[in-house]
């Protein structure tokens, strides 16, 4: 039993949710914002801003859930649950690439 435990281990591990530093962000079209204007741009960092660190609290959350849930059982209780965030964290980090993309092409401030 001590042997499959050490096999399973990594898979088990590879299960839990991503420390949400280590998450990619996700690539947008370059034109998303193209339209937008600066004051415009501006509210959509904020709010893109405002989302991420929701997003990554959450993660955090999983991750801390994972963690206790494969000390306690050996199943990453959260990402099984599907508590796992790390598409909202890949999107609200892609969100910002591209907002700041944009803000540095109109040369906004």
């Amino acid at each position: 039993m001590k042997k499959l435990s050490i096999l399973l281990f990594p898979f088990i591990i590879a299960g839990c949710a991503k420390d949400p530093k280590q998450i990619v962000a996700m690539q947008l079209p370059s034109d998303t914002y193209a339209s937008y204007s600066c004051e415009r741009l501006a509210q959509e960092h904020a709010r893109s801003t405002s989302n991420l660190a929701n997003a990554v609290k959450l993660q955090n959350q999983a991750r801390n859930e994972d963690a206790m849930g494969v000390f306690l059982i050996g199943v990453p209780m959260s990402s099984a649950m599907g508590n796992d965030r790390e598409s909202w964290v890949a999107q609200h980090k892609g969100e910002l690439v591209a907002i700041e993309a944009q803000q540095k092409r109109k040369g906004c401030k």
